[in-house]
């Protein structure tokens, strides 16, 4: 997380009554917004809050007059796919 910090990337947490339930780390790229990184405890999960994380994303995107978040994901995450 510090090297996303260090670089100055859009880091969001998401909080459930106080403890870290999750974040979002972004890259903005010629104004162009890629989600590097989305986590959520599994305890969380199913809850919304990877989608309100998304969210974040997708306002930033906003903000250069764009609607569309890229996101990376490695061929292995059959999950996320």
């Amino acid at each position: 997380m510090a090297e996303y910090l260090s670089a100055k990337f859009p880091v969001y947490a998401a909080l459930v009554d106080g403890e870290y339930a999750g974040y979002v780390v972004c890259c903005v790229d010629s104004e162009v917004v890629w989600v590097e990184s989305i986590f959520v405890k599994e305890e969380y999960r199913r809850h919304g809050i990877a989608t309100a994380l998304h969210r974040k994303a997708e306002k930033i995107a906003a903000s250069y007059g764009d609607d569309t978040v890229y996101n990376y994901v490695h061929p292995n995450n059959h999950r996320m796919i």
